[in-house]
């Protein structure tokens, strides 16, 4: 078995780890899942070959101490080179780590929208896909990194800081079932958002989930076969 030891930090029960916990499955890999945001514990660094932060209805200013203590926990694992990746907000508190900004993006996204790929390094990645969105506030890239993705209306969608680093603003992980719920439990969210065609019934029967999985378990396979992790 692979001893290859993932840590997940999960920020809200409608926003698991879905497709990811399929592709640990897949390769054997150990999965561990966190919940900070009701217990504030978290791991410590030399628990994690690979950290992998999920979405949550929360705003990375909201500065409450298990928001700092996980960005602190980023900035240890990229001194010591172990790759990260941030979903949503989980890519926010990366670039806030890193000092960037967190603010009210020019328009809110919550529903199915194309990004386009502004990277030509990572050339195994689509250059435009249609993905889920469902975010109101947008980042600055991090000092150090390059844009990946942007769509029409947020130009800052994607980055990738030191190779071994990548934060997502949009949803790959999510499996049907993690749609029904953020449709179901966050239903309120998907007033006022540019895809103003687009109604809760027909953002749970887009259909993009199995499109979308192979992208992210080539974004999963990218982070951890090209980075040194720590084999126990």
């Amino acid at each position: 078995m692979n001893k290859l030891n993932i840590v997940v930090l999960q920020h809200s029960e409608n926003e698991g780890p879905g497709n990811i916990k399929t592709w640990a499955n897949a390769h054997s890999y150990q999965l561990k899942i966190y919940h900070p945001y009701r217990t504030s514990f978290l791991p410590s660094s030399e628990e994690i070959d690979f950290l992998i932060m999920l979405g949550g209805p929360m705003s990375v200013n909201d500065n409450n101490s298990w928001m700092k203590r996980e960005r602190e926990l980023i900035n240890k694992l990229y001194e010591k080179n172990i790759p990260i990746l941030g979903i949503c907000f989980g890519a926010q508190q990366i670039a806030k780590s890193f000092g960037s900004n967190v603010f009210k993006g020019s328009a809110k996204e919550v529903g199915w929208g194309p990004i386009y790929r502004k990277n030509s390094n990572l050339s195994n990645l689509p250059k435009e896909m249609e993905v889920l969105h469902w975010h109101e506030e947008t980042f600055e890239l991090p000092a150090g990194s390059e844009l990946l993705y942007s769509s029409t209306h947020i130009e800052n969608q994607a980055f990738i800081l030191n190779k071994n680093i990548i934060g997502l603003q949009f949803h790959l992980e999510a499996v049907s079932v993690d749609i029904a719920s953020m449709v179901t439990f966050d239903l309120d969210f998907i007033n006022n958002s540019i895809f103003k065609e687009q109604t809760p019934s027909k953002i749970f029967s887009k259909g993009k989930e199995i499109d979308n999985s192979n992208v992210l378990f080539s974004i999963l396979n990218y982070l951890v076969t090209h980075n040194k992790y720590r084999q126990k």
